[in-house]
């Protein structure tokens, strides 16, 4: 492909294939950045609900006026994304800087690609599309300014997939740790993603863009044929063990 694979975390902003990772504060921003939108949300809700609720104009009046007021709430958000911008720009410039190449391999955002992380969902909402968003265009930007590739892969059920046998399964992951529930292989989490996003583009099966059934079902497929040729016997589809499960406990 002429160029590495870098995979987007939560902890940091990139991991590539070997292993570096880029934008370490990221995590920490993140995670800071959610609280302080969580208490914000919350009391602003309160004041709404009291607002609402309450029979005294004058009072009305003066929480609407005094309490609810968005200026400083905005002024406090940008502040806080004009850190994160700045950590994504930085792993960006120190990625173009370390590993120069002509194209870089990159992963696809999902919708919610901070789903994961136990943060009240607005908050996820709210995160998710925002950095996503400034991800996406700063990389782009980047790229067309240094004139290199960008290629994309879907990345459904990368983080849980070995990257040496293929097995695809939410008990390979654990946080950052990484364990294969089949070969036993141990990885960082982030790393074992870049390195199956990398294997997904050098086999040239993976689209950019694919529904989580489609990429369950190649991804299920391609580690049963690794299973074969290494002539093993691949361990029951989670998915089908727990319909089972489902069904059996609606039949009770």
């Amino acid at each position: 492909m002429g160029g590495p694979e870098i995979d987007m975390g939560l902890t940091e902003v990139f991991t590539d294939d070997e292993g570096n990772h880029y934008g370490k504060k990221l995590g920490e921003l993140l995670s800071k950045f959610a609280e302080t939108l969580n208490r914000k949300l919350t009391a602003r809700n309160r004041l709404l609900s009291l607002a609402r609720n309450t029979t005294s104009k004058r009072k009305r009046r003066n929480i609407l006026r005094f309490n609810l007021g968005s200026d400083r709430f905005e002024a406090l958000k940008a502040r806080m994304k004009s850190q994160i911008r700045c950590c994504i720009n930085h792993a960006l410039n120190e990625i173009f800087k370390k590993a120069p190449a002509d194209a870089y391999i990159v992963e696809e955002l999902s919708a919610n690609f901070l789903q994961d992380k136990k943060w009240p969902k607005r908050v996820k909402r709210l995160l998710s599309g925002w950095v996503r968003g400034i991800i996406g265009e700063r990389l782009a930007f980047k790229a067309a300014e240094r004139q290199v590739k960008l290629v994309k892969v879907a990345s459904s059920y990368s983080s849980q997939t070995c990257p040496e046998c293929l097995l695809a399964h939410r008990e390979n992951r654990n946080g950052d740790k990484f364990k294969c529930r089949h070969c036993g292989a141990v990885y960082q989490s982030d790393h074992a993603a870049a390195l199956t996003l990398l294997l997904r583009v050098e086999r040239g099966t993976w689209p950019g863009k694919m529904t989580k059934e489609q990429a369950w079902e190649l991804s299920r497929r391609e580690y049963e044929e690794c299973c074969r040729l290494r002539g093993v016997e691949p361990l029951e589809d989670p998915h089908k063990s727990r319909k089972k499960v489902k069904k059996a406990g609606a039949a009770k």
